[in-house]
């Protein structure tokens, strides 16, 4: 995706920072003193999310409209009372992806109020979501069957197509559970799928329709996919889908259409995708 505008410097968690297993992480090991942080110590995963949760901690911290020591506060009530409780690894990595979240979505409101706005995140049950993101990264339950991507203790909402190719190797799968619907963005490889990134989309009370998009003005160029109201011509919500320049990892990003004068002639174009025989025309 080419901007000409920057309007968020920090959307998709740190492109900047290395995701490699083997990282330490960014306290000394020989210090831990609790089941968190030993069992972060002994699990390279978790060794590595921690150390990009500090970098991204340390990026808003000193970013304009941030107050530091209230963010500090809010660092030392997270390890206090929610990743210092966890005894599991599985709770560990919650715990992170939750407050990776968090800080994200607190950068990106203090870098533009308006753009946060329109781009905040549709609600879903902590729980639930913290059990989405810890799919990220993982193997997809199984490899594309039937024109279907699996995942278990999800469904295809009623009335979306199971998956739609955003371009070579890069699919998104609309499912659902308990009532909240997202989109999982999909690697495609040899026999194989891995989920890189998910976003929770609009009720059906909000959206209804699951669209293929992409838009070419002078403030943004990109593909994706988008919602739209039952009755209405413009999208109620878009996501293109990047490739971070540092990584070469594909990730959602939701676009502000108002704040880039992205509404109208000089808009996203958007279809609804027809299924014919595992081909979206």
């Amino acid at each position: 995706m080419e901007r000409k505008i920057v309007l968020l410097v920090i959307l998709t968690g740190a492109g900047f920072i290395a995701e490699a297993e083997n990282a330490a992480p960014s306290f000394p090991c020989d210090r831990a003193k609790n089941y968190a942080e030993t069992t972060i110590c002994a699990t390279p995963g978790l060794a590595a999310a921690d150390r990009e949760l500090a970098e991204i901690y340390l990026s808003v911290s000193n970013q304009g409209g941030i107050d530091p020591k209230a963010l500090r506060k809010t660092e030392d009530h997270w390890l206090a009372d929610v990743r210092n409780r966890c005894t599991t690894p599985a709770c560990i990595r919650q715990a992170y992806a939750a407050r990776k979240q968090e800080l994200l979505e607190q950068s990106a409101r203090a870098v533009s109020p308006a753009a946060w706005e329109e781009t905040r995140p549709f609600p879903v049950q902590p729980a639930l979501w913290s059990e989405v993101m810890a799919l990220v990264g993982t193997s997809c339950a199984r490899p594309y069957t039937d024109h279907k991507v699996f995942l278990h203790g999800f469904d295809t909402p009623q009335g979306f197509p199971p998956f739609m190719v955003i371009r070579n190797g890069v699919t998104v799968a609309p499912a659902e559970k308990n009532g909240s619907r997202f989109a999982f963005l999909i690697k495609d490889g040899d026999n194989t799928c891995t989920i890189v990134d998910v976003v929770v989309l609009p009720s059906s009370k909000e959206a209804t329709s699951f669209l293929l998009c992409k838009t070419e003005s002078d403030t943004l160029t990109s593909s994706g996919f988008g919602m739209r109201r039952t009755g209405e011509k413009r999208p109620a919500a878009y996501w293109s889908v990047d490739d971070e320049p540092s990584s070469g990892k594909s990730r959602i990003n939701r676009v502000p259409l108002d704040v880039l004068g992205l509404i109208g002639d000089n808009g996203v174009i958007c279809s609804e995708a027809e299924y014919t025989g595992g081909v979206f025309d």
